[in-house]
């Protein structure tokens, strides 16, 4: 048993090795169906490492392909907020031990082709409505309903991938920000109607700067 598990842990995290354990018939000492706590502490009790772990702090990549979400943010150029959405509807692959604990991502080169700021996000729009209307099936996956699980994904996607509050931007991302802006239809407000900029006239510029 232990070199099965000590093998498992070089290519799994512990929850997935308690899900290969369990699916060959094997269990603990004592009779009970193996658990994540109970790979944990075998593994910690008889000293083997992992190298799929859990928890992402000080972490960059594991064994199995998988990247703390953080960093894929960092290296799609998004918000975590963002890669957050893609692993919930299934844009990346992902593994996460609980609904509430970390998220891994697998990240590999088509991913950041396919998902990068400056991606072609075509294919992807097309790739969600598939799957829509795979979970809906075609009695309730009408053109309608289609349309509002689309445009509230999409909408979703681009407000956590936009420029957030806090984010620097050097002058010349600022201008291009503004000039596409300029080209854009409705760029006055989110896709949740929220405003993207207010206006000042002079005088509101010169009471701010205490000059009226």
């Amino acid at each position: 048993m232990l070199t099965l598990i000590r093998e498992l842990a070089g290519e799994r995290a512990d929850h997935h090795i308690a899900g290969r354990l369990n699916a060959l018939g094997l269990r603990t000492r004592t009779g009970k169906p193996w658990t994540y706590d109970r790979v944990a502490s075998t593994r910690h009790r008889h000293a083997i490492p992992t190298r799929c772990p859990v928890h992402t702090r000080g972490r960059q990549d594991r064994a199995d392909g998988f990247v703390p979400a953080a960093a894929a943010a960092r290296r799609l150029g998004l918000s975590l907020a963002a890669v957050r959405v893609w692993a919930r509807h299934g844009v990346l692959a992902s593994d996460q031990r609980t609904p509430g604990s970390k998220i891994w991502v697998r990240l590999a080169e088509d991913d950041v082709a396919r998902l990068g700021g400056d991606a072609d996000v075509t294919g992807l729009v097309r790739d969600l409505a598939s799957e829509i209307v795979n979970e809906t099936g075609p009695a309730t996956g009408t053109g309608l309903a289609l349309k509002e699980r689309l445009e509230e994904v999409c909408a979703t996607m681009a407000c956590h991938g936009s420029v957030r509050s806090g984010r620097r931007l050097t002058p010349e991302e600022m201008n291009a920000l503004l000039r596409e802006m300029e080209a854009t239809p409705y760029s006055g407000q989110c896709n949740h109607g929220r405003p993207t900029y207010v206006e000042l006239k002079l005088s509101d510029i010169e009471r701010l700067f205490g000059r009226k």
